[in-house]
């Protein structure tokens, strides 16, 4: 061989180990960010959550007046059936106080279905038994559900959520599109 065979070579395997090496260490840019699930079904982004007249299952009424929440609150639809759901329940109360954030509670069900997860779960949380009515106002297909809404009562966020990381996820997404679209920005 000679010497400009030799070096031919050399540079050759080092542009193809500078390619491996490169390969198996960049992060890889075509790799998408991770997305909730069912984004496309519910009420659409950016319209106010409607007003929905009902009261807690303990008989308070604390609910939307005039398309105003006061603050930002995630509404999370859940059926007492829904097996994705009661992973929720043992953690929802917990997650709403550590996060800072309000949650109001749907749950499809019997009345004493409601109550079993409420005690069952010790849910602190506004609950509320959801009705064909809330759930066709809602646009609610799927469970477990939810939407963030801001204090001014506009959806900038929803998808299904099963788990604290999908919760994360549902604040994060809702919390950068408010503070890009909200009137205020």
């Amino acid at each position: 061989m000679t010497v400009i065979q030799v070096i031919s070579q050399s540079v050759l395997w080092i542009l193809v180990l500078a390619l491996v090496v490169g390969f198996v260490t960049l992060p890889r840019a075509n790799n998408p960010k991770r997305r909730l699930a069912l984004q496309n079904y519910g009420l659409p982004v950016q319209d106010y959550f409607p007003y929905l007249d009902t009261r807690t299952v303990d008989g308070k009424y604390e609910w939307i007046k005039d398309n105003r929440f006061g603050r930002s609150t995630i509404v999370l639809f859940t059926s007492a059936g829904c097996k994705a759901c009661n992973g929720l329940y043992p953690i929802i109360s917990h997650y709403a106080s550590s996060k800072n954030i309000d949650i109001l509670l749907f749950i499809d069900g019997t009345l004493e279905e409601v109550h079993q997860k409420i005690t069952t779960n010790n849910i602190q949380l506004s609950v509320f038994k959801m009705s064909e009515d809330l759930q066709s106002l809602a646009k609610v297909t799927f469970y477990p559900f939810a939407y963030y809404v801001s204090a001014d009562g506009i959806i900038f966020g929803k998808g299904g959520v099963q788990t604290p990381e999908d919760l994360d996820l549902l604040l994060d997404e809702a919390t950068y599109l408010e503070s890009r679209l909200s009137p205020a920005s």
